[in-house]
């Protein structure tokens, strides 16, 4: 058709595995059709596309508002150990 490429084409596209890029189509988040049970197809239109959607940050979804800040590490309490 147009343009399609391969789960792996996709993968090496997308920097990641194969078995991630057929995660992204069975949860829809990814448009393709199956060649056959084993093998899917993608426009690589739609896998450009897909790479796009990063935050400005450089991170998927909403910025940290307090990513600044430093964790401070949780001290264990006092007193006996837990069982084991």
């Amino acid at each position: 058709m147009d343009d399609e490429i391969t789960t792996s084409e996709a993968a090496e596209l997308l920097g990641v595995q194969p078995r991630a890029v057929r995660w992204y189509w069975e949860k829809g988040l990814l448009a393709g059709r199956m060649l056959t049970p084993r093998m899917l197809l993608f426009k690589r239109a739609d896998v450009e596309a897909f790479v796009r959607p990063i935050h400005p940050t450089g991170r998927w979804g909403k910025p940290d508002k307090g990513s600044a800040k430093k964790k401070t590490p949780v001290k264990p309490k006092k007193g006996k150990p837990h069982a084991k």
